[in-house]
């Protein structure tokens, strides 16, 4: 899905870089993984839309498919199962809700969708074309074991929270089609390689070009050996 209004012949260089008698040419990806289904990721996106299949989990019936994910992930019991007699007379949203407030660190998520779609953690001003499509959420027990803490603290959960936005913001550019890689030419280092997320400060964009001059400082560092 190409950026909104942006035309552009997907052969065409993004940008070239002239870098020790060689070009580095950055090129959109024309066939870029999926990160939902290619990456290893701590956060998990389920999402509930008509027309788009999103995330990690499409469920149906937004936030009834939201608890009936969670009831059948974790074991919870399913809404259709409970009796308010039989549980205290807590109400069966009440139940999941604390259940989520103990258990999981969460986010909402929200589409943007008009001429190509975009999908972030903070609702867009536009009310028409936009609306909550679903969460995205690591269960603390997750991230415990991932970072070796015994105990999540406000700031632990913080820095998850941060973790999800990032792993959305990747998303978000699979979604936009901002995903890019390199080839080089020159007499000496011919090279490429795809795959790197996002434009500018906190995407691949800086760590693609620093690979590309990396190579071509290898390949040269072997040619002026066997000299």
């Amino acid at each position: 899905m190409w950026p909104a209004g942006e035309v552009r012949d997907k052969m065409e260089a993004v940008e070239t870089i002239e870098y020790k008698g060689h070009e580095i040419k950055i090129h959109y990806d024309e066939t870029p993984l999926n990160p939902c289904e290619d990456r290893d990721m701590l956060s998990t996106m389920v999402c509930s839309h008509s027309r788009y299949n999103l995330g990690h989990v499409q469920v149906n019936n937004g936030m009834d498919g939201w608890y009936a994910h969670l009831a059948g992930e974790y074991d919870l019991v399913h809404e259709s199962d409970w009796y308010p007699e039989e549980h205290g007379k807590v109400e069966y949203n009440d139940y999941v809700a604390k259940w989520i407030d103990e258990n999981l660190v969460v986010l909402p998520l929200y589409l943007y969708d008009h001429s190509g779609i975009t999908i972030r953690t903070a609702p867009f001003s536009c009310p028409w074309d936009s609306g909550q499509v679903g969460f995205v959420y690591v269960h603390k027990d997750k991230a415990k074991q991932e970072y070796g803490w015994k105990r999540m603290t406000t700031a632990r959960a913080r820095k998850v929270s941060e973790i999800m936005k990032s792993e959305v913001g990747v998303y978000d550019h699979y979604l936009t089609g901002s995903v890019y890689g390199y080839v080089v030419e020159g007499k000496h280092c011919k090279d490429s390689c795809w795959g790197y997320y996002g434009y500018g400060e906190g995407t691949d964009w800086d760590y693609m070009i620093q690979c590309a001059k990396d190579n071509i400082d290898a390949t040269l560092k072997a040619v002026i050996e066997d000299e």
